[in-house]
C-alpha cells in the first residue's frame, strides 16, 4: 500500500512562514537570554571592552591559555595582554577567548560575560 501525498503550493508557503517565525523566536530568545538587565547599570559608563586572555588565582600560577572559569574571590582577570581587573564575586562559568566590557561608576566596578555580571575592583587589595 503507497500513499500519496500531495503537498499544495499553499500548503508549502504556509508551513515555510511558520517555520520561520519559529527560527525567529528561537533566535530572539536566545539573543536576549545574554543581555544583562541593563537597569542595574544606571550612572555606570563602559571604561573598556576587549577579551579575557588568563586569569591568575593568589599564589597560583598563571592560567594565560585565554580561557574563563568565571570568578573567584581575589582572583586576576586578564584583559587583552595589557590590563587586569579583580574579582570581589564568586561565580563559576567557563568560555574560551569571551569578550568582556568593564563598567563603573567612579566607585566600584562590574564586569560582563557572556550576559554574567561579576563585582570586580579595577585595583588589587
Amino acid at each position: 500500500m503507497s500513499l500519496n501525498l500531495k503537498i499544495h503550493k499553499q500548503d508549502s508557503s504556509v508551513f515555510m512562514r511558520k517555520f520561520f517565525v519559529l527560527v525567529l523566536i528561537s533566535c530572539l530568545s536566545s539573543v536576549s537570554a545574554q543581555i544583562p538587565d541593563l537597569s542595574q547599570f544606571t550612572g555606570y559608563k563602559i571604561i573598556y571592552s576587549g577579551h579575557i586572555t588568563g586569569y591568575q588565582d593568589p599564589g597560583k600560577k598563571a592560567h594565560t591559555g585565554w580561557d574563563f572559569e568565571g570568578c573567584d574571590y581575589d582572583r586576576k582577570i586578564f584583559i587583552d595582554d595589557q590590563y587586569e581587573v579583580y574579582c570581589r564575586t564568586y561565580s563559576y562559568s567557563y568560555s574560551y577567548h569571551p569578550k568582556v566590557t568593564i563598567l563603573s561608576n567612579g566607585h566600584t566596578a562590574k564586569m560582563i560575560v557572556n550576559g554574567n555580571t561579576y563585582d570586580i575592583s579595577l585595583q588589587e587589595y
